[in-house]
């Protein structure tokens, strides 16, 4: 059985799939201090979609074949979902929002790509400025317990982001959920979990 044709309810599973958004129409390798990083940011979150790189056909079918979809706040997120199945009701909530980024003070001159990979580091390591490390997982845990209600009355997509769905991906294993499938990190990616035999998480 292929992990797309359990999306349509006939087998009784319970599915949560956790797709990364799309292409972000925002270069990634222009060089800048930690003030062009910050503006960087802002403008990542604002930012629309590339219309050159199109969702694959099996996700837009996963997400077609979802019982409940969900995005985050941020544009990007609702921008996917849209490209992904125009039309179909979405739940948006900022439960689901990228784990955010510090700014460092730091007095080099780094492509934006290089600085997210630094200011993740920091991050980790408990640099402040922004929402902890902690505190995300936090969130997660509590973003995990809406998509276990929701997948009660059937498949579940998320449009998400690479390090909030790492967490939450973490968090549904802990409850006992079995990864069925894994396509990479980067945009369109995804992760598919479904439910342990029985129903009932491992841990709350």
């Amino acid at each position: 059985m292929t992990a797309t044709g359990s999306m349509d309810g006939s087998t009784g599973r319970r599915i949560i799939v956790l797709a990364r958004h799309g292409q972000v129409a925002l270069s990634t390798r222009r060089l800048g201090g930690h003030a062009a990083f910050g503006e960087f940011l802002a403008t990542y979150d604002r930012a629309p979609l590339d219309p050159l790189h199109q969702p694959p056909p099996d996700l837009a079918a996963l997400a077609g074949g979802a019982t409940t979809l969900f995005t985050s706040s941020l544009p990007r997120s609702q921008a996917s979902a849209t490209m992904l199945v125009p039309g179909f009701p979405v739940r948006s909530l900022p439960l689901f929002d990228e784990a955010p980024l510090p700014v460092p003070p730091l007095p080099l001159p780094l492509p934006m790509v290089a600085w997210t990979i630094v200011a993740r580091l920091l991050w980790l390591a408990g640099a402040g400025g922004c929402e902890s490390a902690a505190a995300v997982r936090d969130r997660a845990a509590q973003a995990c317990t809406v998509l276990e209600n929701a997948a009660a009355a059937g498949s579940v997509f998320l449009v998400g982001h690479g390090w909030m769905n790492h967490l939450l991906a973490r968090a549904l294993i802990r409850r006992g959920w079995r990864v069925e499938e894994i396509t990479g990190h980067g945009p369109w990616s995804r992760r598919i979990l479904s439910a342990p035999p029985n129903g009932q998480g491992a841990e709350r």
